[in-house]
């Protein structure tokens, strides 16, 4: 891997979405501008683009009252970094990760059995872990909620919001977040995700994912309304994670 991508698209989600937004959307625009389409702050945004203008990965130029920002495509890295930037983050959990996400989970809460308690990630790490492996693993999923609800006054949103779009998890961020509201009766906490919702989603998918057309039929039938306004078929009812709430809830 060359000192540019490295440097340039992995040590800040920042640095990540504003790559995204100006070499795969081919967006050419202000500090300003840049920062609202990416719901980042100003100052964030201005510093990212300092770096990546001083490896000339992108171009700043003064036009009318304004300094425009462009994505350098003749730079010799822009072909692989633009590769790297449509290519998903899918963080594939052999048995040795899946554990340490499982574990991870249970030192921040979650009711898992067999599992022991050690926090190998910080708690928004482990939330976002949690919805990768919960792909697979309704399990998983089901405790989600409980850890979140046990920790609200602990969680960083904007480092948590940012994180979930580097990795692609803005709607599966979203789901949990407004799911949780909805056991809690916090409304406000569907607020707290809301700009991470894309309204040009139409074609909902199975999470987790279905292995037979019979749990396609029961996901249809039992999925919370907070999953299905994110885009998600869910073969687990609101009353589920209502149930393992207020068992376990500290």
């Amino acid at each position: 891997m060359s000192d540019v991508v490295a440097g340039a698209l992995f040590q800040s989600s920042t640095r990540s979405e504003l790559l995204e937004l100006l070499f795969v959307r081919g967006l050419s625009a202000s500090v300003s501008e840049l920062a609202r389409r990416a719901n980042l702050s100003p100052r964030s945004v201005a510093n990212e683009v300092r770096h990546l203008a001083a490896l000339r990965l992108v171009s700043v130029e003064a036009v009318g009252g304004a300094d425009v920002v462009k994505a350098n495509l003749k730079h010799p890295a822009a072909k692989a970094l633009l590769t790297l930037l449509r290519t998903p983050i899918d963080v594939r959990l052999d048995d040795a990760s899946a554990r340490e996400v499982r574990e991870s989970l249970a030192g921040w809460g979650a009711p898992l059995a067999g599992v022991e308690a050690r926090r190998h990630f910080p708690l928004g790490e482990s939330l976002l872990r949690g919805l990768e492996a919960a792909r697979q693993d309704g399990t998983v999923l089901r405790v989600l909620p409980t850890v979140l609800a046990g920790h609200l006054d602990e969680v960083d949103w904007t480092e948590l919001k940012e994180d979930a779009r580097r990795r692609k998890q803005k709607a599966e961020l979203g789901m949990l977040v407004e799911l949780t509201g909805n056991l809690l009766g916090r409304a406000d906490l569907r607020e707290r995700v809301a700009a991470l919702r894309d309204r040009r989603r139409r074609t909902l998918r199975y999470f987790p994912t279905a292995r037979s057309g019979f749990e396609k039929e029961l996901a249809q039938k039992r999925t919370p309304a907070a999953a299905r306004s994110w885009g998600f078929w869910m073969n687990l009812s609101e009353d589920s994670f209502r149930s393992t709430l207020e068992r376990h809830r500290a």
